[in-house]
């Protein structure tokens, strides 16, 4: 063959392959960009995904924190209202107790007032029965009071 055709075939060889290898180079920057595209489109469904759980997370977390504030609130409260409990049951037995205490109170001055009303009829009675029995011995004796006591300083 001839220097001619053989540098010839050498040329279209080289430029079948300069244009096999540009074809090939398109294709795998085509595939890495359609790679890099794929892989940058699940990095962003993993970041969205990844945001949602973290998401839910907090809310779960709040949800949680919230009822366990409830829960203390709940519980102090009804401390508070048992304690307001016994304190109103403290007061109703110190008005019970005092109730009591002024009935005492009441019968001991109706007591004392009986007393003092039959003590003042017992005297009455009394006085009666002596001032009879003076006048019974005036009539017996036939002297008066003081002609008796008289009679009795002289002897």
């Amino acid at each position: 063959m001839s220097p001619v055709i053989t540098a010839l075939i050498a040329v279209v060889v080289a430029v079948i392959a300069l244009a096999a290898g540009f074809y090939l180079r398109k294709k795998m920057t085509d595939a890495s960009t359609t790679s890099a595209g794929s892989e940058a489109d699940r990095l962003r469904a993993d970041a969205a995904r990844e945001i949602e759980t973290m998401k839910r997370s907090a809310q779960v977390e709040a949800r949680e924190e919230a009822q366990k504030l409830r829960e203390i609130a709940e519980a102090e409260l009804k401390d508070r209202r048992g304690e307001v409990l016994k304190a109103e049951q403290r007061l109703e037995d110190k008005e019970k107790g005092v109730a009591e205490r002024e009935k005492e109170n009441q019968r001991r001055d109706q007591s004392i007032a009986d007393r003092e009303a039959n003590s003042k009829k017992m005297s009455d009675e009394l006085q009666q029965s002596l001032e009879e029995q003076k006048r019974q011995l005036e009539r017996v004796s036939g002297l008066t009071s003081t002609q008796a006591k008289d009679l009795l300083l002289k002897q």
